[in-house]
């Protein structure tokens, strides 16, 4: 399963420098936040922490905080950050500053340990002032929390479907594996030549597999479906390659089943193991 940290940076006491953490507390409401795969956390001012957090391993990073990029006050900003430029400048010598508070400075640091996740975004209104010691946003800032929310689900909720299009992809080529005889378990190396991943993504999907009971493991990685996981595999292949299999399912064999009422390999009890 694809992990992704979302962090609130800034400080709350600065005015509209807490902007990534009054947004991060907007997020903790949003039902589709409210998952395993996303945890919400709060970095404040000290870039260490970060990441220190990112050294648990996490996918996606989508940073949350006040910019100065000469726009209007509350304007937003969405940056992918060129992660071959943070890897090529983590490689140069460079001093390491432990109060480092820039998302630029803090994300080459988590490069040069190797816990920059694959995927980063860093999300940002337009400050209209941090000087003063006031906690409340000013209300252009203020205005724009809501709508960095939204860009956040999306983004999200984009990720995790891509993640989703692939796990849907590895059961259905399980099912097509053992329906056709060519293999009753498989290991992630196994999987490489049917699906546009490496063995290494695809083994993160075999574990999330088995956390849903949809396969098991038979010997040190390599995984069969369970029962579960056939009737899912089945149906998952039915629905993709519906209008070629349901006109005429005749591969079963047997006309008492329930497929050949139903039409729909997916009731095939044959599927069950």
């Amino acid at each position: 399963m694809k992990r992704i940290l979302i962090a609130g940076v800034g400080n709350v006491l600065r005015g509209d420098d807490g902007f990534g953490i009054r947004t991060l507390e907007r997020l903790r409401t949003s039902k589709l936040l409210d998952q395993e795969s996303v945890r919400l956390w709060e970095s404040g001012i000290a870039g260490i922490s970060l990441v220190q957090e990112l050294m648990d391993r996490y996918d996606a990073l989508v940073v949350l905080d006040a910019m100065d990029r000469g726009g209007n006050p509350g304007e937003l900003f969405v940056v992918e950050p060129d992660l071959r430029v943070l890897a090529r400048d983590a490689a140069r010598p460079w001093s390491v500053d432990l109060h480092e508070t820039k998302p630029d400075g803090v994300l080459r640091m988590a490069a040069a340990l190797g816990v920059l996740p694959k995927r980063v975004w860093i999300i940002g209104a337009q400050i209209g002032s941090c000087d003063e010691l006031v906690e409340s946003l000013s209300p252009p800032v203020l205005s724009s929390v809501e709508s960095a929310c939204q860009r956040v689900e999306e983004l999200v909720s984009g990720y995790l479907a891509e993640d989703l299009s692939r796990f849907d992809e590895a059961l259905q080529v399980l099912f097509w594996l053992k329906g056709e005889g060519f293999a009753a378990d498989a290991a992630a190396e196994d999987l490489e030549r049917w699906l546009s991943l490496d063995a290494k993504s695809i083994a993160p999907l075999l574990e999330r597999m088995a956390r849903l009971a949809l396969v098991e493991e038979v010997a040190e990685g390599r995984y069969r479906l369970t029962a579960e996981g056939s009737r899912e595999g089945g149906r998952r292949f039915s629905d993709e390659f519906s209008d070629m299999t349901k006109p005429g399912h005749g591969e079963c064999g047997d006309p008492d089943c329930d497929c050949y009422a139903s039409r729909d390999p997916a009731d095939c009890r044959h599927n069950v193991v």
